[in-house]
């Protein structure tokens, strides 16, 4: 089991949960269990 959630480690990589990422932000991951994207 991993200790942090993805939404959890998508922050502490200076990430940022949102539907859609911007232009400039890369697509990093997942948050809320997929239904959101880490952008950062």
């Amino acid at each position: 089991a991993r200790a942090l959630s993805d939404s959890q480690q998508c922050r502490s990589n200076h990430g940022h949960c949102r539907r859609l990422c911007f232009h400039m932000e890369r697509w990093e991951g997942s948050c809320s269990n997929g239904r959101l994207r880490c952008c950062r």
